[in-house]
């Protein structure tokens, strides 16, 4: 086992620094994401489905279609292959925890799931 405090983790933070790293396991990723008032983060899409529960602050989530306001004891899920970015238009720091499963070749691009998959 480890135990980390993600509240220490973030005040020692780099300047500049919005993804911090907590655990990499050979099938799950979990790190935070610090947003500073202002902070945008481009539109971007990733291979593998993200979770994101809003432990501080407050932010917005935005996607194609459309736009989710975040707040504390807040979860949004994001699909694989999907476009948001996150935002931060308010005066005080949004720290959100995330975690994505690895995603596998067959995952990927173009693949589909089998029953035998599922």
């Amino acid at each position: 086992m480890q135990l980390l405090d993600v509240f220490e983790m973030a005040k020692d933070r780099k300047k500049g620094q919005r993804r911090m790293d907590l655990f990499r396991r050979e099938n799950l990723d979990t790190w935070i994401l610090c947003f500073p008032p202002g902070d945008v983060q481009r539109m971007h899409n990733h291979p593998s489905d993200r979770t994101y529960y809003v432990l501080t602050g407050r932010g917005i989530m935005k996607g194609l279609n459309e736009t989710h306001e975040l707040s504390p004891g807040k979860i949004i899920s994001i699909p694989a292959h999907e476009y948001y970015e996150g935002s931060n238009p308010y005066d005080e720091p949004m720290i959100l925890l995330g975690n994505s499963h690895k995603a596998t070749a067959r995952r990927c691009k173009g693949w589909r799931a089998t029953k035998r998959d599922r």
